[in-house]
Formats: structure tokens, sequence, C-alpha cells
């Protein structure tokens, strides 16, 4: 096996596969970190074995971030075992090529009564590459820097912002 790095992005499926010779065949066991597989979810791992040249697939499916790390399987029959490690894995969280999702943080309106305190407002997106936010005054093309700041609220600030992403 090549020494590599794997990354993998959340709800991914990914595949391991592991072939052992042996006289008895052996029986191949799974395990990620110290830990051994558990079977119990069969909606997320699936186990096929090929009792030809004993061959074992471990399927994963909906990768999530604890699922990442070094896979070992390890084939044993009387004669004694033998293991292999499969590279370290990674889960990023955010695919390479998700656009920009702005996180609903607070509600849609906000009221401000006129010449009260100061406030703010913060934009808050995810996304990869990581997105740039600001502020644009709807229906012009005025933009504010985030988060969006008021110091003694009047009438020629009131209408309504929107939160822009880009990345």
């Amino acid at each position: 096996m090549d020494a590599k790095v794997t990354v993998l992005f959340n709800q991914d499926d990914f595949s391991l596969k592991c072939q052992a010779d042996g006289n008895p065949k052996p029986h191949i066991r799974w395990r990620r970190k110290d830990t051994a597989l558990r079977w119990e979810n069969p909606l997320r791992f699936h186990r096929i074995r090929y009792d030809e040249g004993t061959t074992s697939i471990v399927t994963v499916q909906e990768v999530r971030e604890e699922d990442g790390g070094v896979y070992i399987c390890k084939a044993t029959n009387m004669f004694g075992s033998d293991q292999k490690e499969i590279p370290k894995m990674y889960v990023d969280s955010v695919s390479p090529s998700d656009p920009p999702v702005i996180e609903t943080t607070m509600d849609s309106k906000v009221t401000v009564m006129l010449h009260r305190e100061d406030f703010s407002l913060n934009c808050q997106a995810e996304g990869n590459p990581k997105p740039q936010t600001r502020w644009r005054r709807k229906d012009t093309s005025l933009y504010w820097e985030n988060p969006l700041r008021f110091h003694r609220v009047r009438y020629d600030v009131e209408g309504t912002y929107q939160c822009v992403a880009t990345s």
C-alpha cells in the first residue's frame, strides 16, 4: 500500500480493501485507531468478504469527522498474523466546491428604536474556500463590512440589509 493521506468530505462514502493469503485461509478483522469496527449499524458500515483468496472490503457510508484516522486490517490463522495500516484519512466538514452557506443566527427582522443604543449585526457563513462576508442595503449598491455596526440610529439608516457571502 502507498503511504499517503486521503482526505474525505462529510457525507461521502468510502471503501477499504484488504487481501490476505494463507493456509489455512486467514480470518480478517478491521480496526480504526485502537477500536475494533462494529457492524451494529448496517446503515453506515458494511463488510463484504470473499473467501477465494480471502478479500475483505469495508464500506463506510456518509462519512463523519469521527470516521477519520488510521485503519488497520489484520489477517490471522493458526500459524500467526499479519497486519497492514491504511494511510491516515482526514474528514473535512466542507467539500472543496461548496458554495457559501449563510448561518442563520439571528431573527429575520430586527427592530431598533430611533436614537437608541448602538448595535451590530454579524453575518456568519461557511464554504470552501472560506467566504468573505459583508452587508448590502437592499435596493442599493452600498456595502458595509461585517459586522454591520450602527451608532445612535437615525432615520437615514432605516431599511432592509442583506448579508452577502462570496468565495
